[in-house]
């Protein structure tokens, strides 16, 4: 018997181990971590809102050092006093990404004024518990760190209702690179009020690290084809003198 028929077993255990192994090695490849920043203090005019002035407040942050450099999912905490929530209007924005969190809660086409809760203490998150934020933005939950989802309505304040459609959420930042500047903006759209004050705000992102594009996943694919295409001519010359 020829001898490189002999070789054919381990070479064929060989020749099906290869392939799933260099998969694993390219999933393996992406490796998620989460980064929790939280902001009380440093803050412009300290964290007072212009009362009625579209002007509004913001504060930037710049996180660096992140190694996992594709965000797939954001959360954000924000903790604003106040005396009517229907008129603040609230974003984040971070490189080419905005989502809106708050756009005058409450108001809709029987409602000019919206909500007329005080003040909150939530988490927005695209899944959260409580629902639309721009709906029964009211209650406990909204001073006890409930999880409300963005409101999402990228619309003039001034003319925006509940029945407008949502498009601006947290996911907007996926697969972007958390590095960099994250800012915070707050307008209260009405005067007649006391002036709304920040008193914290924070991130949450989970992102992880860059996985190959797919023109190198091929590359690799076909250099990995290439290779076994020539351990496999012995076995096949093996196996025709049999």
């Amino acid at each position: 018997m020829n001898s490189d028929f002999i070789s054919m077993k381990p070479f064929n255990s060989y020749f099906r181990l290869l392939p799933l192994a260099a998969m694993a090695g390219l999933v393996g490849s992406a490796s998620a971590a989460v980064t929790l920043e939280t902001w009380t203090t440093g803050f412009t005019a300290g964290g007072v809102v212009p009362d009625g002035n579209p002007v509004g407040w913001f504060d930037t942050r710049t996180l660096s050092g992140i190694t996992t450099t594709s965000i797939t999912d954001v959360n954000v905490q924000l903790s604003i006093t106040g005396d009517w929530n229907g008129d603040l209007y609230v974003y984040v924005q971070h490189l080419s990404g905005i989502s809106i969190l708050l756009n005058r809660t409450g108001k809709t086409s029987g409602d000019p004024f919206g909500a007329d809760s005080g003040g909150f203490n939530v988490s927005f998150d695209d899944t959260g518990a409580n629902g639309d934020s721009h709906i029964n933005f009211t209650g406990a939950a909204i001073t006890s760190g409930g999880g409300w989802q963005p409101d999402g309505r990228h619309v003039i304040p001034s003319a925006v209702l509940d029945s407008d459609s949502r498009t601006h959420f947290l996911s907007g930042f996926n697969g972007m690179d958390p590095n960099g500047s994250w800012t915070l903006f707050v307008a209260d759209m009405s005067g007649d009020g006391t002036a709304p004050v920040v008193t914290q705000w924070g991130l949450e992102i989970t992102s992880i690290s860059a996985i190959p594009e797919p023109g190198q996943t091929l590359g690799l694919g076909l250099i990995l084809g290439s290779a076994l295409l020539i351990r496999l001519r012995p076995r096949e010359r093996g196996f025709v003198s049999e």
